[in-house]
């Protein structure tokens, strides 16, 4: 049985909202000190001062594609911020079917290609980055590099 249109759009908004409030409850504080939600429409969900983090909710288990997409409009922001003397971290937070993982962006480790969906009644493709899994890591990893980082900086 197919869905109609309308279902598959509001399940898609279920999901990612889902996702969202997830992650900004369970993940966003345990790893970035005051991340802010920038609001339903911005380019990048959440920001700090020292941390850009974009957040897509996928139906897939993590290693089902050789890459994981988001889209191209976000590493344009990325990078204009970084251009104009931003020194922030950027990173792309997934949340898959088996967990949590994480991406933090460099200029060397995506490629950008065509991509998109055409379940919702019409082709919705544009350019897309894309990381391949070698580069995109568990959330729990990143919990361990900054617990490293703050070791290193402590003063004794």
């Amino acid at each position: 049985m197919n869905k109609d249109i309308k279902t598959i759009f509001n399940d898609d908004m279920k999901l990612g909202i889902s996702g969202e409030n997830y992650v900004e409850e369970k993940i966003l504080p345990r790893y970035f000190k005051n991340i802010k939600f920038n609001g339903k429409w911005a380019v990048i969900d959440y920001e700090n001062e020292d941390t850009l983090i974009e957040l897509k909710t996928r139906r897939v288990p993590f290693g089902k594609y050789e890459s994981l997409m988001f889209g191209f409009n976000k590493v344009v922001y990325i990078e204009e911020r970084i251009k104009n003397g931003e020194k922030k971290d950027a990173y792309i937070i997934w949340k898959l079917t088996d967990g949590v993982y994480y991406w933090k962006y460099n200029e060397n480790e995506y490629s950008i290609k065509s991509g998109g969906r055409r379940d919702r009644g019409k082709l919705e493709f544009n350019d897309c980055a894309y990381v391949k899994n070698k580069y995109i890591h568990s959330i729990y990893d990143l919990c361990e590099i900054k617990q490293e980082e703050n070791e290193e900086t402590e003063v004794v």
